[in-house]
């Protein structure tokens, strides 16, 4: 029977790690082994480590080496990330099953009515490492179905028996909509609210094959000003190479129709600062770009704005449909105008799931050209008021609240066309060709936060970045 990870000595653990990287670590890799080796030899209870990266130092290299030396020794690792994408990428990296937060953590359950509740799943493992990709994106927005993601992670993780936690994160990327700074990019945040024996170590040394790439040069020269934001000056400088591109606006159209047709549209995004502008920009290329004039039709690519509890299927993994989620629409049946709004029925593949089937659900189709991230609260409070009205004189056992939560008009999914997104929608991504459109932009306006908007979009991209108007 294989040792258990906490009997094996800090030193073994170490050698290990290194020998699976194939490769001489870097000095901060070297760090973040030692660090990783004293976590799985640790006997401490709630063990936990904060492993900061900045781009191309190889944290998910590292997490590869990880997973292998965990399977070597007939021990097992969850691999976790925030999104449906950012579950994708890290699946890509380490080679390994990665599934989102929300999908491992939560279990839908109907009671006798027939009406949906979700809870936390159980977790019944004992002595796993669980690690957590793009652990800067985790907040505790209540709109999650429980407590909060964050929150509810850690209770999660920790209440399975000897279990361990890594979370691995970029604290110069874009914090949680709503927040100064990630809490879960914060050791003393996590000791103190969690009460975790937790240690943290940063990773900053570019690892030497990545260490050429124009895309990487580029990010670099922008984590500087996310850290110093005294320079307004939006020259940077970074070593120039084939992989990014200063894009004139005018010769957009033609550059976004030569990627699409070289890489497909699905591997090429444009991200903008602000719903308004990618509202704008989806419109032009559906009808520039694409030539497509119907309202919404069979191979667009949406994105879900809003979580949904209604339209998953029991045959399914997934909890609930989450905000940010990315689909392709199959077809479109059913188009209707009711309380003055239109509708239709959408078949849906959720390409971030492959294993999900094939999934029917009716969609509001206001939300398109909706200039807030989703349907205003006042037109919901509307649609809210007039379908409730129309619920109120019917018979039959169920109540007025599991009529309402089953209504198939008030649960329709709020969608937004996916070919430009913003950051925070495009944020735990990574798509081989990026367009990044910085929009109006004063000196005033270079705080921090434009700089740290700036290297996340940056990083999006992992082939060719078109930088539009810089």
């Amino acid at each position: 029977m294989p040792a258990h990870p906490s009997l094996i000595s800090t030193e073994i653990h170490q050698r290990s790690l290194v020998d699976f990287l194939d490769f001489e670590p870097t000095g901060s890799q070297s760090q973040a082994i030692y660090a990783l080796a004293r976590l799985l030899s640790s006997q401490r209870p709630r063990c936990a480590l904060l492993i900061k990266g900045y781009a191309g130092t190889g944290k998910t290299t590292l997490m590869r080496s990880l997973v292998k030396h965990l399977t070597s020794m007939g021990s097992e690792a969850v691999l976790l990330a925030p999104t449906g994408r950012a579950a994708k990428v890290l699946s890509q990296y380490t080679g390994r099953f990665s599934s989102t937060i929300h999908r491992h953590i939560y279990r839908r359950n109907v009671d006798a009515s027939g009406r949906s509740h979700f809870s936390l799943a159980p977790n019944k493992r004992e002595n796993v490492l669980f690690i957590v990709d793009e652990a800067s994106m985790l907040g505790n927005d209540k709109g999650v179905v429980y407590n909060g993601l964050l929150d509810d992670l850690m209770a999660y993780v920790f209440s399975g028996p000897g279990c361990k936690l890594v979370l691995l994160g970029d604290d110069a990327q874009l914090p949680p909509v709503g927040l100064d700074q990630s809490p879960a990019m914060d050791v003393d945040t996590m000791r103190s609210d969690y009460d975790l024996t937790i240690a943290g170590c940063t990773m900053i040394d570019i690892v030497r094959q990545d260490a050429q790439s124009a895309i990487l040069s580029l990010a670099t020269a922008v984590r500087m000003r996310v850290f110093d934001t005294e320079d307004k000056n939006l020259t940077l400088n970074y070593s120039k190479g084939p992989e990014v591109f200063h894009l004139d606006p005018r010769d957009l159209a033609d550059e976004l129709e030569s990627c699409y047709s070289h890489y497909g549209v699905e591997q090429v995004r444009v991200i903008c600062r602000s719903n308004r502008s990618a509202n704008q920009y989806n419109q032009q290329i559906r009808q520039q770009v694409l030539q497509l004039d119907d309202r919404i039709g069979g191979g667009d690519l949406v994105m879900i704005v809003r979580n949904n509890y209604l339209w998953t299927q029991e045959e399914g993994n997934m909890p609930f449909i989450a905000n940010g989620d990315l689909a392709e629409v199959l077809y479109v049946k059913e188009q209707r105008q009711l309380y003055e709004m239109e509708f239709a029925r959408l078949g849906l593949d959720f390409m971030d799931y492959p294993d999900e089937p094939t999934m029917e659900a009716m969609a509001l189709l206001d939300t398109l050209e909706e200039k807030s991230s989703s349907m205003s609260e006042d037109k919901m409070s509307k649609l809210y008021a007039a379908v409730k009205s129309d619920h109120a004189f019917e018979g039959g056992p169920s109540s007025l609240q599991e009529k309402m939560q089953k209504d198939p008009w008030y649960n329709a999914l709020q969608i937004k066309f996916g070919y430009a997104v913003t950051c925070h929608k495009a944020q735990g991504g990574q798509w081989p060709v990026v367009f990044v459109d910085r929009g109006y932009l004063t000196d005033e306006m270079m705080d921090r936060e434009f700089w740290k908007w700036l290297y996340t979009a940056v990083t999006r991209a992992t082939e060719k970045l078109y930088l539009i108007g810089f």
